[in-house]
């Protein structure tokens, strides 16, 4: 092997060394994928809001489900009493529920027994929102930005400037003998319905369409988390 090659390949390898050293440099690139996964730490991830639960809920126990509701609470369902072995309220957060039919009827039946479901997502099932005699727009032309508050003004001190990873999903029809408004949006000078109580049976449904402002990104936020709070403990 002539000097000279040896030369180009000791460059070449010097070069190889450079780029990877510069890469292996580079800050790592922000995963804004919207996983509400309550394992991470990503901006929108539900991390932060999950790590809280025990201090939003002291007197209640907090169980992970990593089952889907049908395979979770009908095991629970005793057959010969007609009740469920178990009581509370089921939490959810993700864009799309995307609960399967059986799935969403377990819901329908766990709440119809006096527990209650808080759902915040963009569009929940269409079996929930028929069950329920409610009806949900996108309307697909908006500004980045939006205002959040809550029906009553007791919270108006709570409300919040949400600016990334909107969609402009609100409530457009509602069964009025069952349903409490309990909150808004607006992206323009249209308040628009994005918070609800639902009655349902002994129980409660409580769906809220922007789950964005439960993640990690959102929370660290000015004082945002005053918001989150609001909704889920009042």
């Amino acid at each position: 092997m002539s000097k000279t090659v040896k030369i180009y390949i000791v460059l070449l390898i010097l070069i190889f060394i450079g780029v990877a050293a510069i890469e292996f440099s580079r800050p790592k690139p922000i995963n804004w994928s919207q996983t509400y996964n309550e394992t991470d730490k990503i901006p929108y991830g539900t991390y932060i809001l999950y790590d809280q639960f025990k201090k939003l809920f002291p007197e209640s126990e907090v169980k992970n489900i990593r089952t889907t509701p049908y395979e979770y609470f009908d095991a629970l369902y005793n057959w010969e009493d007609s009740i469920y072995d178990t009581s509370g309220t089921y939490i959810t957060i993700s864009d799309y529920s995307g609960l399967d039919d059986v799935s969403a009827q377990e819901l329908l039946d766990f709440v119809s027994y006096g527990n209650d479901v808080f759902m915040a997502t963009n569009y929940p099932t269409r079996n929930i929102q028929d069950s329920l005699g409610i009806h949900i727009k996108n309307d697909y032309s908006f500004s980045g930005k939006a205002d959040f508050s809550f029906a009553n003004r007791k919270f108006k001190n709570d409300s919040i400037t949400i600016e990334k990873g909107l969609g402009n999903y609100y409530f457009d029809e509602l069964d009025s003998l069952n349903t409490t408004v309990l909150g808004y949006q607006k992206f323009d000078s249209i308040p628009r319905i994005n918070f609800v109580k639902v009655k349902y049976g002994d129980g409660n449904f409580f769906l809220h369409l922007q789950p964005v402002v439960f993640t990690n990104y959102n929370l660290l936020k000015k004082n945002n988390k005053k918001y989150s709070e609001t909704v889920l403990i009042n």
